[in-house]
Parts: structure tokens; sequence; C-alpha cells
């Protein structure tokens, strides 16, 4: 039988700032010869171009147990905060990892310096003007 994982975030909406706390619940049943467990922070973009993701920090949870619930905290950092363009969009995310075998589930939060996601402006090709190759709209 294939473990069950869950994660919470405990704040609804899940938007946070710079430097506040967020909290939440990580738990998992029926992960039979479970070796390790850890909770990370983590960020990465998507878009145009390659991927790049950062954990920025993980709190490895001592002594799992094939069925188990732990809580976790993290102070969020000054940045980057979360963005999304026409072109790329980073967001922000929580994962749990357990082994063996890598198993993971995460889940996404808006994370700002108002606690909203920036909106880029959209880029439009101007082909018309060589110097000014770009609109912003």
């Amino acid at each position: 039988m294939e473990p069950t994982l869950t994660l919470t975030i405990e704040r609804t909406p899940a938007m946070f700032r710079p430097g506040e706390r967020l909290d939440g619940k990580a738990s998992w049943q029926h992960a039979d010869k479970i070796s390790n467990a850890v909770v990370r922070l983590f960020w990465t973009t998507s878009g145009k171009g390659s991927t790049d993701t950062a954990i920025v920090s993980a709190q490895e949870l001592a002594n799992p147990q094939s069925d188990d619930a732990r809580t976790f905290s993290f102070v969020l950092p000054a940045g980057p905060p979360g963005f999304s363009g026409s072109l790329i969009t980073l967001s922000w995310g929580v994962e749990l990892v357990i082994g063996p075998g890598e198993r993971a589930i995460h889940r996404e939060f808006v994370f700002g310096p108002e606690g909203q996601e920036i909106r880029l402006p959209r880029i439009e090709p101007n082909p018309g003007n060589k110097k000014n190759r770009w609109n912003l709209t």
C-alpha cells in the first residue's frame, strides 16, 4: 500500500509577508519502513527558459513512525517575493518529503511585500520600432 501524505498550511487564505511565521501540519499514514521525513520551504520559477528552484529552509522530523503527524513553522525571509508575468512566474511553497523513495507532497502559498503576489505588466513585441522592441502594457 502506498503511503498517504497530508500537508496543510494553518492560514486561510495562505497569504504571507516577509518576516511572518508560516505554521503548518505534516502527516502520513502507511509509510512502512520510513527512514526520514523533512519539511522544506522553497521557491521555484516557471515559464520561458529554464526552471530554477531553491530550498530556503528545511526541518528534519526526527524519528518518524509509519503513521505520524508533526507540526512545523518557518519564519519567512525578506525575499524574493512571488510574482507572475507573461514570461516567468516565481512561486513559493512548502513540501513534505519522506524516504526511502522520496515520496513528496507540496502546497503553494502567496508571498509578497503586501501579502499579495506581484503581477508584472504584460510584454508585447513591437517589431516596428527597433530601438524600443518591447511595449509594456
